[in-house]
Formats: structure tokens, sequence, C-alpha cells
């Protein structure tokens, strides 16, 4: 190497250097430190802003448990549609699907309404056992030895 080739060896060292170390951060960007020692005051905002008030319209309905009632009712419903009406198979398999979608909604409301898991738990597991047993899928005996089952292995 010549020395023209070790000047910009040099050269480039330097800039690589300069490079990494930042110096006078906030004089170079115009950031100023008296930014972090202004007064501030919460208690008294200049432009307080309006307060909201909920527009009440005589609508005091808990609609969470009107959503809840109906769908239990429906669902009871579509169970004695299919226990006392002659309905083909194809048909029962339809009212049994229109269940599973009426305790979906009936599980969602309860969740909204309680916002506890072990609520919404429990009242899934009813209502699925519910249609279980109205739909002649399973018997009671054989809803309450697959839940034993359950919640003894469970517990293991």
């Amino acid at each position: 190497m010549n020395s023209d080739d070790h000047e910009k060896v040099k050269q480039i060292k330097e800039l690589a250097a300069d490079i990494r170390e930042i110096k006078d951060f906030t004089q170079n960007t115009n950031f100023d430190m008296s930014f972090f020692n202004s007064a501030v005051s919460h208690s008294n905002p200049v432009n307080p802003a309006p307060e909201i008030k909920p527009v009440n319209m005589g609508n005091n309905k808990d609609w969470h448990i009107i959503i809840l009632v109906l769908c239990v009712l429906g669902l009871f419903g579509l169970i004695a549609a299919n226990a006392l009406l002659t309905i083909d198979p194809k048909l029962t398999v339809l009212l049994m699907v229109a269940g599973l979608i009426m305790i979906t909604f009936a599980i969602m409301s309860i969740h909204l309404k309680f916002n506890n898991q072990g609520a919404t738990l429990i009242a899934a597991f009813f209502f699925i056992a519910v249609v279980l047993i109205g739909f002649e899928i399973f018997t009671p005996r054989e809803i309450a030895d697959k839940a034993e089952t359950f919640y003894s292995s469970a517990s293991q």
C-alpha cells in the first residue's frame, strides 16, 4: 500500500469513529433541556373537556337477560317440537343445529352479562347436556357418567 491508501484508510477510520460517537446531541437537534423543567399543572386545565352524559331515553332494559330468556325459550321450543312432533331425521338435525346456535347466543349473553368465565363454563356444559338429552343422543345417566369421568380425570 502506498501513502495515499494509508491516508484514505486513516480518514475512513476517523469518520467511522466519528459516526459511532454522538457529539452534542441536544445542540445538534435543537432539543432544549428546558422542556423538562417546565411547570405542568393538571388541577386547572385551560380548556376542560366537556362532560359527556349518556342519553337515557327510558331504555333501561337489560338486553343480555332478554336475549338469554328468548334463546332458552327457543331452545326448549325446539326440543319440545322434536319430542312431540313426528319429524323427518333431516329436520331433526336442522332443529339441533338451530338449538346449538341458540345455545351460542345464550352463552355469549351470559358471558357479557356476568363477565365470569366460571359461570360461562357451567352454563355451556348445562346447555350442551340439555341439547344432548333433549335430542335423545344421550340419556341423563350417560351424561352423568361422562361428567363423572371428566371430573375424575381432571382432578388427577
